[in-house]
């Protein structure tokens, strides 16, 4: 295991929230992960010796904004370095979204049946997002209804910061809409942005 993965399962022991019986069950998987190497089939084409030793700062107090996209007129998610900037409160009849801290009672049980189920069970990156990511939003778009502005989400991570990020989204049956995924940042930086859609 490499020096950066034993510090990440480290903090991940430390994370109880009512995500715990999913994170318990990525952590344990995690524990038994070997790091991979040119040898190891699905990554001979990924080198991670960079990360291997890295050490990054998680951010408790980041803030700021993106810009824009010339004519697009989107609803905008923000995370900067992990931390979800505020939600916009006035959304279309029919989208609902909420972060991970404050989801109701009725969210908290389908994210526990839908978190975790889109990735292999041993993804080493996924079962780091599992386990860490402590910001995140529940995107929910009601039976038949039609969001006609796109969702933008945005991750954006600063020079020496590390970001877990997890996104669930449920598009229920007749239902549409555009969801757009941005991830900048042009420094030294880790992310493990994960989306599940279903």
């Amino acid at each position: 295991m490499s020096k950066w993965l034993s510090n990440a399962v480290t903090r991940a022991e430390s994370v109880s929230d009512w995500l715990l019986p999913k994170r318990q069950q990525s952590l344990e998987l995690l524990r038994q992960a070997k790091w991979p190497n040119r040898k190891t089939e699905a990554w001979k084409y990924t080198p991670l010796f960079v990360l291997e030793n890295a050490e990054f700062s998680p951010s408790s107090s980041a803030s700021g904004s993106v810009d824009s996209i010339e004519s697009l007129n989107s609803i905008d998610l923000v995370f900067v370095d992990g931390v979800l900037q505020a939600l916009d409160e006035d959304l279309p009849v029919g989208l609902t979204i909420s972060s991970l801290c404050n989801a109701s009672s009725a969210d908290k049980n389908w994210a526990l049946e839908s978190f975790a189920n889109a990735k292999p069970e041993k993804h080493l990156f996924g079962l780091v997002n599992d386990v860490l990511a402590a910001e995140g939003v529940l995107i929910s778009v009601e039976q038949g209804v039609e969001i006609s502005r796109p969702l933008r989400i945005v991750n954006s991570v600063s020079d020496g910061s590390e970001a877990h990020t997890r996104i669930l989204v449920r598009v229920c049956d007749g239902a549409k809409a555009c969801i757009v995924e941005q991830y900048s940042g042009d420094q030294r930086s880790f992310n493990t942005g994960f989306a599940e859609y279903s």
